[in-house]
């Protein structure tokens, strides 16, 4: 039977285990419990950390999705059904095709699974009506559990890095909206001077970790599940081929790339920043230009003679992208493919505009005064160097608007402000790469963002 609420005279949060966020909600949920009286239930899909949480005096509940009853498949689908009618912004097809394992999997499983996690979710919901809900939004499962929450008004949260001089985070509503951010600024109060490490640190932490010789024995330690898809071998699988892939790529990169074009009154150069994918970002947050390819694709098509676009891998990370379409791309006369180990920072003062769907380019671009567009409802757009381009139509004229639009460099103080609207400072949420995130006034300082969320009565859209 669910604890009542009123037991506990506190707030009850939901934390959805992602598989590496574990090891920081645990110190979470001990916090929030104690400073706060809160009733924090952990909600995986991983039996095992069901009786690790419980013997940490952690509440925990295990959704078990291999159960053969096909009811919950009928009652499942009832539920995303009436999800789509609610929202056009979800479809079951499209959310399955983002994932990074369900993509794979026969349609038929893949929605089959969902549709269980749907019952099981909804059902949790209703049982424990919790006042906020921790979780990300990378997986098409974690997408289904946040539809579910905003139908019943229930606030569903994730935590998102920003850049800067000292690396911050926001916590705002999952669709990435600036309206989601602008009302946590005035609980800065409490979360001053939190400030480990840098955005590049960070950046350099990440390579460590992911180019230690014992990566995958990190990585074997987070215990397999068949039932959550997540964790399954043949999502190992498919980061061992990832390894395999990557040379393929660089040796691509090295018949192909370009040098960095010179500035001229000549030749316009448009610079396209990609994202990591699969990623939350450009997955599940910017879903219409979810195909970054597609994107470059419609952009050159409408370029003058005299204007280029050059393309950019992610620096920390090489994506599984199709090769041949890559060269197919790369064939066009006006597109070029820049070296990955570029710096960003660098390449950007070459040239006249700067083109992402919601990445960190955007800031960056702010800070030396070059147009930029961006191609999401980010709180990026709200920088005044960077146009809206989510709702634009990509033509020709939107291309010259954007180069001719007037940018001057933000200050080092106008910079550090827009990010404080937005952003506290803080950490980032995986401890096997930041193991002090889960620092005693690290904990403290979120936990009091938590219980903020948790008593907001706003529910931004």
């Amino acid at each position: 039977m669910p604890t009542d609420n009123n037991q506990l005279n506190g707030k009850t949060v939901f934390i959805i285990d992602n598989g590496t966020n574990y090891l920081l909600f645990e110190k979470i949920a001990a916090h929030l419990k104690l400073q706060y009286n809160f009733r924090v239930i952990y909600i995986t899909l991983i039996k095992n950390r069901v009786n690790y949480f419980k013997n940490q005096g952690i509440e925990s509940i295990y959704i078990n999705l291999k159960e053969k009853e096909k009811h919950k498949i009928s009652d499942g689908l009832n539920i995303i059904k009436e999800i789509e009618n609610k929202y056009d912004s979800y479809r079951l097809p499209i959310s399955i095709r983002r994932d990074r394992i369900l993509r794979w999997y026969k349609y038929h499983n893949s929605s089959a699974l969902l549709c269980k996690a749907a019952v099981e979710f909804k059902q949790l919901v209703k049982d424990h009506k919790p006042d906020l809900v921790l979780g990300e939004i990378s997986w098409a499962i974690e997408e289904l559990f946040y539809y579910i929450a905003e139908s019943t008004n229930i606030k569903y949260r994730h935590l998102l890095n920003l850049p800067g001089n000292n690396l911050r985070v926001a916590a705002f509503d999952a669709m990435h909206t600036a309206e989601g951010t602008h009302y946590l600024g005035k609980y800065e109060d409490k979360t001053e001077q939190l400030t480990f490490k840098s955005y590049q640190e960070l950046c350099q932490s990440v390579k460590n970790y992911k180019s230690s010789s014992l990566f995958f024995l990190k990585n074997i330690k987070i215990q397999y599940s068949n039932n959550d898809y997540r964790q399954s071998v043949i999502y190992r699988l498919k980061k061992f081929l990832k390894y395999i892939y990557k040379y393929a790529y660089l040796l691509f990169e090295y018949l192909y790339h370009a040098p960095l074009p010179e500035k001229s009154q000549e030749q316009k150069n448009l610079i396209m920043v990609l994202h990591v994918q699969p990623e939350s970002t450009p997955d599940y947050v910017s879903t219409t230009y979810s195909d970054q390819f597609d994107l470059a694709k419609r952009i050159s098509n409408i370029l003058s003679s005299n204007e280029h676009l050059y393309i950019k891998e992610h620096p920390n990370a090489i994506s599984i992208r199709n090769l041949a379409t890559w060269a197919t791309i790369l064939h066009r006369p006006n597109v070029h493919l820049l070296k990955k180990t570029i710096s960003g920072n660098q390449a950007l003062k070459h040239f006249d505009l700067v083109i992402s769907v919601a990445g960190t380019a955007l800031y960056e671009a702010a800070k030396l005064g070059i147009p930029a567009v961006s191609f999401s409802k980010i709180f990026y757009n709200n920088l005044p160097n960077v146009i809206n381009g989510y709702d634009a139509n990509i033509t020709p004229a939107f291309i010259r608007k954007a180069l001719s639009h007037n940018s001057k460099p933000i200050t080092e103080n106008e910079g550090e402000l827009f990010l404080a609207d937005f952003g506290l400072p803080a950490f980032i949420h995986d401890a096997r790469i930041a193991p002090e995130v889960t620092q005693k006034d690290n904990i403290e300082k979120l936990c009091y963002i938590i219980y903020k969320l948790a008593n907001t009565t706003s529910h931004p859209k």
